[in-house]
C-alpha cells in the first residue's frame, strides 16, 4: 500500500515522473513474506516499537496543542 501511494498516487498528484525506488523494497518484502513469513518477525517487532514511540510522542504533542488552543479560546471569552 505504501509503495502504491508513494510510487503512483503521489507522483501523479505532483506531476512528477513515476519513481522506481518504492517498488524495489516493496517487491523484496513481498517476496520475502511469501517465502519465509516467520523470518520477518524481527522486522515487525522493530517496526511496532517505532510505531509505539511515535504514537506516544504524537499523542502528547496533539493533546498539548489542543489544551493550549482550548485555554486560549476560553481566555478570550
Amino acid at each position: 500500500m505504501i509503495a502504491l501511494v508513494f510510487g503512483i498516487v503521489g507522483p501523479l498528484l505532483w506531476r512528477h515522473a513515476l519513481p522506481l525506488w518504492p517498488w524495489i523494497p516493496a517487491v523484496i518484502f513481498w517476496v520475502w513474506a511469501l517465502l519465509a513469513p516467520q523470518s520477518l518477525d524481527p522486522v515487525y517487532q522493530v517496526w511496532m516499537r517505532i510505531g509505539l514511540v511515535l504514537g506516544w510522542i504524537n499523542t502528547r504533542l496533539i493533546l498539548g496543542i489542543i489544551v493550549v488552543l482550548n485555554k486560549n479560546e476560553n481566555s478570550t471569552k
